[in-house]
């Protein structure tokens, strides 16, 4: 009978311990992912976000942090009144100080511009000026210049300009028709020789174009619905450009999210508008500290001179916007969108990827056997003594968890020992009680009478249920002798 039991306890210790592997053989993700949520909360000062890439057969987990990088603040160029009439010998700027003003940006270190400006003269430029002017911008690595759109009444086809730059069907999703609306340009066409790079900047007299400009928490639409076309605006257009990121690279969830590239994910409105972070991101430079040398005019420094050589060099892009005719300064719209240009460029870069190891596969081993053992033995007794092997049993895992990933960083998978606990507590009714064979074994031994080696056999008196009588003493007789 005890063989029996100590098969039994063998068979089920061995259940049991099937049963924690195979957990932890199943379930190895959630441990993963238990631990990637504890790293990540521990580091969250460190990174941005953190992405979990996986575990691999070795069980080391591999997590991609990222940086969020702040970028400087957006250089916004005002060619105003007063800055031109101090820095050109003409207001407003002719062709020639726009060409000459692009030159002068580009030896600053300047590869992505925008430009707030019609482009339109009161006297055309010739074919040479124009064409110097638009070598000027060919030289930038990349150059958007941005025109008003309007709304009428009747339709027109979507000029050759823009049938470049619309969105694909499956780069959009959701409801478009809170996007604002368009078809045609306002006012006359940019006198340049070439107009490849005349992307669409606001729509005149547009409810969400206004309301951009009254507020200070959100930007101007980032699209434009031409009939049934969508297309970017010049903020998301020169934050492709500065991040070197194609037209395909844009994906964008109406309502919910838009992304660029593998880096941003940033939320979306339904009429195309992202919220804007408190700072300002805008940076004024004065034409005189880029255009000194030409201008007697112009305030000589030096030292102005190298400060905007240094912004505009550390800048992913500069706008450069024209205000209307006899403002002081640029209106709203540019400032709003070199805020935006600032949001939409300050995402967060990938890292190199960390890794993660686990713990000693011998020591994962000794501790599910130990924890096992421990736990049948439990079993075998009652009372305080049994919670107390069990509570060690179960409080010993999370101690030496967090000892390990607190020393070295080496994470310990609780599934395997969790689940064969949870299995020994299912099956501890079956668990022979192998203390008490022996103690039963024991009392069988003592009672079993000894056996004879001889072939006779004594046999026992009967036993009597009466008591023999007792002795009666005889009375002596009178008269004899």
């Amino acid at each position: 009978m005890l063989k029996i039991r100590i098969l039994t306890f063998i068979a089920l210790f061995q259940i049991v311990l099937g049963a924690g592997i195979l957990a932890g053989g199943f379930l190895s993700s959630w441990d993963a992912r238990f631990y990637f949520a504890l790293f990540q909360s521990e580091n969250s000062g460190g990174y941005a976000s953190m992405e979990y890439k996986g575990e691999n057969d070795a069980g080391i987990i591999s997590v991609l942090p990222y940086k969020k990088e702040q970028l400087p603040s957006i250089p916004v160029i005002s060619v105003d009144k007063k800055s031109s009439t101090e820095s050109f010998s003409t207001y407003p700027a002719q062709p020639m100080d726009w060409a000459v003003l692009f030159f002068r940006l580009r030896n600053m270190g300047v590869d992505h511009i925008g430009v707030l400006s019609p482009m339109v003269w009161e006297e055309a430029p010739n074919e040479i000026v124009s064409e110097a002017l638009s070598h000027e911008l060919e030289l930038f690595k990349s150059a958007r210049i941005g025109k008003k759109l309007g709304l009428s009444a009747r339709e027109s086809i979507l000029p050759e300009q823009l049938s470049e730059l619309v969105l694909g069907k499956d780069q959009y999703v959701g409801e478009t028709k809170n996007i604002p609306s368009a078809n045609k340009f306002y006012g006359e066409p940019p006198q340049l020789a070439k107009t490849t790079s005349i992307v669409p900047s606001v729509i005149e007299n547009d409810e969400a174009f206004l309301a951009s400009s009254s507020t200070a928490n959100q930007s101007m639409p980032l699209f434009i619905r031409w009939n049934q076309s969508i297309v970017p605006t010049l903020p998301l257009l020169v934050t492709l450009d500065s991040m070197n990121l194609d037209l395909k690279d844009i994906y964008v969830h109406f309502g919910e999210n838009l992304r660029l590239g593998e880096n941003i994910n940033i939320p979306i409105d339904e009429t195309g508008r992202i919220y804007l972070s408190s700072e300002p991101g805008i940076e004024m430079i004065d034409l005189s500290s880029i255009l000194s040398e030409d201008s007697p005019r112009a305030v000589e420094s030096a030292n102005r001179k190298e400060i905007a050589r240094k912004i505009l060099s550390s800048s992913p892009c500069v706008l450069v916007a024209e205000a209307p005719m006899g403002a002081e300064s640029a209106d709203a719209s540019a400032f709003i969108a070199a805020r935006t240009i600032k949001n939409l460029c300050s995402s967060i870069k990938p890292c190199p990827i960390i890794e993660l190891n686990p713990v000693s596969v011998w020591i994962q081993w000794v501790l599910l056997i130990d924890i096992l053992v421990i736990g049948f033995w439990a079993f075998q007794f009652k009372g305080w003594i049994r919670w107390a092997l069990l509570s060690f049993c179960i409080g010993i895992i999370p101690i030496i968890a967090s000892y390990k990933w607190i020393s070295c960083t080496e994470w310990l998978p609780l599934t395997p020992c969790i689940a064969s606990i949870a299995v020994l507590f299912l099956v501890k009714r079956f668990i022979p009680l192998i203390r008490k064979d022996n103690e039963e074994s024991e009392e069988e031994n003592e009672n079993t009478p000894p056996a004879h080696t001889s072939s006779l056999h004594s046999i026992p008196a009967p036993e009597h249920d009466f008591d023999e009588p007792e002795e009666v003493p005889i009375p002596k007789q009178k008269g004899k002798k």
